[in-house]
């Protein structure tokens, strides 16, 4: 115990629920006789929670390849990351594989335990072409120091590009 003036200050790990008390003694030895009884009682840190108010779970890419985004995360504690995770997949006629990839999306990492997202992907720079595929799911982190960050992710969401209709 850190004892400074009249303040007394230590730090411990609570591994289960505990009872305490505070035994003080003065400089001529003697006790308090009646400590006061605490009870400790360990809150475990619970896993994220992310809900996709928007697109929806199957989706159509529309021509401006533009999607919005509005997400909704909870946490008991806050968060440390959001992550998107998507692979895109052409037609069978292409025989290629799937690109896969990931981005963070910015978020408040300052302790906030509710926050609503609301923003846009732009899928132009990835090069879509009709009858692409896009497969994403979101990811993510709390922020537990303690025990490392617990990560909760979406199920995927399907987007498809449609095909190019010619007129002749």
């Amino acid at each position: 115990m850190i004892v400074n003036d009249y303040k007394g200050r230590f730090d411990f790990e609570l591994e289960k629920d505990d009872n305490f008390t505070i035994n003080l003694t003065d400089e001529r030895g003697v006790r308090n006789r009646n400590p006061i009884p605490f009870r400790l009682i360990k809150i475990d840190d619970i896993k994220p929670n992310i809900y996709v108010n928007a697109p929806l779970p199957v989706s159509e890419i529309k021509s401006d390849q533009i999607i919005p985004l509005d997400i909704t995360i909870k946490d008991d504690y806050g968060f440390s990351s959001l992550q998107l995770a998507y692979e895109i997949k052409r037609p069978e006629y292409f025989k290629s594989e799937p690109i896969i990839s990931m981005f963070n999306i910015p978020i408040n990492i300052n302790n906030e335990n509710k926050q609503d997202i609301k923003t846009t992907w732009d899928l132009n720079p990835l090069g879509l072409m009709p009858e692409d595929e896009i497969n994403f799911h979101f990811e993510l982190y709390d922020n537990d120091v303690l025990n490392g960050p617990k990560k909760s992710y979406i199920k995927h969401i399907k987007a498809k590009t449609t095909l190019v209709k010619r007129s002749f």
